[in-house]
């Protein structure tokens, strides 16, 4: 089953909060598949959808792709006991994008996994 059916989707009811964050080009695909499962509290993100340059729109970009710029960023830099994690500086930017996920990671005591 693909994460986009419905029948998939509908599994995450009364799980608390579902953050989506669907590929660059998916946001309102996912918005409207999302907003038709009954009881579904979830949330669908464009902050990819804000951050994506021309070129990452062609290409689909999804979060991995950005994780793995981050990580190829900092490896090519060799610095190898920098202060910041990928994840941490994959956070500052899109938190310097979008201030009001500092608000949503404070409030829900949210993680970022990868």
């Amino acid at each position: 089953a693909k994460w986009s059916d419905p029948e998939t989707l509908a599994m995450l009811k009364n799980k608390g909060v579902i953050f989506f964050f669907p590929d660059v080009g998916m946001y309102e695909n996912w918005s409207k598949k999302v907003s038709q499962i009954r009881g579904l509290n979830a949330e669908v993100s464009d902050v990819l959808e804000q951050l994506a340059t021309s070129k990452e729109k062609e290409k689909g970009y999804d979060l991995a792709d950005y994780y793995l710029a981050v990580y190829q960023q900092k490896r090519a830099s060799n610095i190898p006991n920098s202060p910041l994690t990928p994840q941490q500086i994959l956070l500052n930017r899109f938190t310097q994008e979008n201030p009001f996920l500092l608000q949503l990671i404070d409030q829900f005591d949210l993680q970022l996994l990868l």
